[in-house]
């Protein structure tokens, strides 16, 4: 994956405990701290190719419906700034 040509992403999937911390929350966490980055195409940090792209990827409906709330409010910051 570092050296880009894969076409796959780094990826990570985090196991949390609903009842501790909501699904929301957790997507919101994530824009916070991507920060200015998240305004970044294939770039966190100094890490730059298309293996450094941004996602959420949800395992069902109601986590789609959560994930894209949060892009949206994410965007709403600098909406001339896609996200």
């Amino acid at each position: 994956v570092c050296s880009g040509t894969t076409g796959h992403t780094e990826a990570i999937q985090v196991t949390y405990d609903p009842t501790l911390v909501d699904y929301a929350d957790l997507c919101d966490l994530l824009f916070d701290r991507l920060g200015e980055n998240r305004y970044a195409l294939n770039r966190v940090g100094n890490d730059l190719g298309t293996q450094y792209r941004h996602g959420i990827y949800f395992h069902t409906p109601d986590q789609e419906t959560l994930a894209r709330a949060a892009l949206d409010k994410a965007q709403a910051h600098d909406p001339d700034r896609p996200v």
